[in-house]
């Protein structure tokens, strides 16, 4: 409740200021990766639809996988997707579990995605990308 005088409106006020920057900067940073995304864009963009990591800013890289294959993994609002040379795969966020192994000997994160209705993603990442994920 807003109080006349009170510094409880104030606070609502910058709260409000404060959230909506953020969503601005949200939007740009989407804006941003939907321009830089080539094919991609045109096929998986949505108006309610944000970025909010990649594998081209972030450090990861699928277990196993042969050094000369190419993958991008884009996490969204509401999708992860895996990009292997021309194909894609969407895997909804409702029905993925995530696990996270630290592997502290080889200063890594092992990160599992279990999708029930396909298989099973090993990734790893250096430890730092765990603290901005």
């Amino acid at each position: 409740m807003v109080t006349r005088g009170g510094c409880d409106g104030v606070w609502r006020w910058e709260n409000l200021l404060e959230l909506q920057e953020s969503k601005r900067k949200e939007a740009e940073m989407t804006k941003l990766f939907w321009d830089n995304a080539g094919r991609l864009s045109e096929i998986l963009r949505t108006p309610k639809r944000r970025i909010i990591k990649d594998s081209r800013s972030s450090s990861l890289s699928l277990q196993n996988a042969s050094r000369f294959s190419s993958h991008w993994f884009i996490l969204l609002s509401d999708a992860f997707i895996h990009v292997s040379g021309g194909s894609h795969t969407v895997y909804n966020l409702e029905i993925l579990w995530v696990e996270l192994l630290n592997d502290s000997d080889n200063n890594q994160v092992c990160i599992f995605f279990f999708n029930p209705s396909v298989f099973d993603i090993s990734i790893i990442s250096n430890i730092f990308f765990n603290l901005n994920f």
